[in-house]
């Protein structure tokens, strides 16, 4: 028994205390990620507030095109006051594509520029999120309104 005892005491001063399997996974890496990686083809749209029409202000049909769009993306947002006030009064999306065809939509990423609403919300299946925007994203999508600008008169 004494034997025993001691082999048990062996085995338990072996074994590591700490048991825990890291699930630290990003979220908007993750997903984000994904819908990158699947996307091939972008057009970036540019709504008219008023008037109810869009206009196609760019179109993306390279990878690095389609990176360059994604690293205007930034954190999560942990406001979800804007989700459904910030979806439905977008300022322009970005439609993202499986190829050039326009045959398969991976995601949609509305963007909204100012106010306390301004960031990206990510439409994707059953996914909504609520994306902030970098400042480069913010000074990319400016000089894409100020090169349209007739289209808001």
């Amino acid at each position: 028994m004494r034997y025993l005892a001691l082999v048990f005491c062996f085995m338990c001063s072996c074994v590591s205390e700490s048991t825990e399997v890291s699930t630290n996974i990003n979220p908007k890496s993750e997903v984000v990620d994904s819908i990158r990686l699947e996307s091939n083809a972008a057009h970036v749209l540019l709504h008219h507030q008023v008037q109810k029409i869009s206009l196609v202000a760019k179109q993306i049909f390279s990878r690095k095109g389609i990176d360059s769009l994604f690293n205007y993306v930034g954190p999560i947002s942990p406001d979800t006051a804007c989700i459904e006030g910030g979806f439905y009064n977008t300022f322009g999306q970005i439609d993202l594509y499986a190829d050039s065809t326009r045959n398969n939509k991976v995601a949609e990423l509305h963007f909204l520029l100012e106010g306390d609403c301004a960031g990206f919300y990510l439409k994707a299946k059953n996914y909504l999120k609520r994306y902030k925007l970098t400042p480069e994203g913010k000074v990319y999508f400016n000089k894409l309104c100020e090169a349209n600008n007739s289209f808001f008169k």
